[in-house]
């Protein structure tokens, strides 16, 4: 099979770690050491959204995009965010000494 050239990315100052395909759109969200998200239209790469996870540039360890917006796991926390960018929500651990959370293709679930 040969690979054909659809778009490319712009290219940027910091080394991106993590790479997602969303389930709902044709986004690529990825994100980079420097705490940054990005979201870029598939397949022309045009972008879509940039965003900073918190004020102290802490990396994402993981980002897991859902139909209605991105989870983002860091060593400190949680954050979900809107596919803008917005903060929808951050629940802190030490809130309570047990939480969880159910993730589903069409809803998001806490029990603390």
């Amino acid at each position: 099979m040969d690979l054909i050239e659809l778009g490319t990315l712009a290219a940027c100052d910091v080394p991106l770690h993590l790479v997602q395909f969303d389930p709902s759109e044709e986004l690529l969200w990825t994100a980079s050491q420097a705490g940054f998200v990005y979201a870029h239209h598939m397949p022309s790469g045009e972008p879509y959204a940039a965003f900073p996870l918190d004020g102290r540039g802490s990396p994402s360890v993981g980002i897991f995009p859902y139909p209605f917006g991105l989870i983002s796991l860091s060593f400190d926390c949680v954050r979900f965010f809107s596919k803008g960018g917005c903060p929808q929500a951050r629940p802190s651990p030490w809130a309570s000494p047990a939480c969880c959370a159910e993730f589903g293709p069409t809803h998001v679930q806490w029990q603390v």
